[in-house]
């Protein structure tokens, strides 16, 4: 392909309008931190840092990317829910997992708290399951990002 060229059948438009989302959506992340995590008493800068580098709306279908970054659990698939952001943050403050620390995660969901987990260390010390048959959807999409 040229550089600089959009893949076949993509209009640059539209190229342009999901870059411009994604800033948007980085925007937003980057203010719920503050807003919602930072002020209600998580202060491990490593934590933060993760949760600002993780796209929250990468967990959710993508009919739902536009409420990634409210206070609130979000619908997921097989009637489950994403946890709210500070909760995210604030379990993974409260696991304190340090390089070498190995952790189980019975009901993974999303998969969001694993992800946010490894990334201040870059470590992956949590073993996760999610025991709903087939259950792999979202969840085992981003544990392949993450390995």
């Amino acid at each position: 392909p040229i550089i600089g060229c959009p893949p076949h059948g993509v209009s640059m438009a539209l190229m342009n309008a999901t870059a411009a989302k994604r800033r948007e959506l980085t925007g937003e992340r980057h203010a719920m931190v503050e807003r919602q995590i930072a002020r209600r008493g998580v202060r491990d800068e490593l934590i933060l840092e993760a949760v600002r580098s993780v796209p929250r709306e990468a967990f959710l279908p993508e009919d739902m990317h536009e409420f990634a970054y409210e206070d609130s659990p979000l619908p997921i698939e097989e009637g489950q829910t994403i946890s709210q952001p500070f909760i995210v943050a604030l379990m993974t403050d409260l696991l304190a997992v340090k390089p070498g620390d190995r952790v189980l995660e019975i009901g993974t969901g999303s998969g969001l708290l694993r992800v946010v987990s490894i990334q201040p260390e870059g470590k992956k010390p949590m073993t996760t399951g999610d025991f709903l048959r087939g259950h792999r959807g979202l969840a085992g999409k981003k544990f392949e990002v993450s390995r």
